[in-house]
């Protein structure tokens, strides 16, 4: 019998129990900055966390100190993965919803891959129940999408706004993502 599996177990489970007292007690800006981090499909730049809130900086620096969140050489911060489920497990319906909001708006100002970018926002703005302003952001992004060949990724995102939500602008944006994902000029 090998005793490692077992004392890996353990560890694990030891570390469970110390992040869920960790998470507990963060104070807010700490819970709002590691809420932002988890919710977040990649790291993101120090200062764009700290545009929003600026009053969390030194908030950031203590969950920096207790090995919390990383930080790069680029100033791009991560949460811990043991803290990650966690914190959005203690989180309110309303702390998520804001803080998807929050996250939405912060990927958006960054220079990302437009298919990324288009797909993490309309998804973070829709479950910061801000499905509107998630249909409106795709219309100006729709054209770049179809050039750069990522009209399936359009489609998706536009999938997910729901079809009453949908102004006519995004409806005929679908029309052109199906157009391009059938490939019915070629057929």
């Amino acid at each position: 019998l090998d005793p490692l599996p077992n004392f890996t177990h353990r560890v694990d489970r030891i570390l469970l129990i110390e992040a869920a007292g960790a998470v507990h007690g963060l104070d807010d800006d700490e819970r709002w900055l590691a809420g932002a981090l988890a919710l977040s499909p990649m790291a993101l730049p120090a200062e764009s966390l700290l545009a929003l809130r600026p009053e969390a900086r030194p908030s950031l620096r203590r969950l920096i100190s207790r090995f919390v969140v990383d930080i790069d050489g680029a100033g791009r911060c991560t949460l811990h993965d043991l803290f990650a489920a966690r914190v959005s497990s203690a989180l309110s319906d309303e702390e998520l919803r804001a803080l998807h909001r929050a996250v939405a708006h912060i990927l958006e100002a960054l220079p990302l891959d437009t298919a990324f970018k288009a797909r993490n926002v309309c998804a973070h703005l829709l479950a910061g129940d801000r499905a509107a302003e998630a249909a409106a952001g795709l219309v100006p992004q729709a054209r770049e999408l179809l050039r750069c060949g990522a009209a399936a990724d359009l489609l998706r995102a536009i999938e997910t706004v729901p079809p009453e939500r949908r102004p006519l602008p995004l409806r005929v944006q679908r029309a052109q993502a199906l157009l391009h994902v059938l490939d019915f000029g070629r057929a």
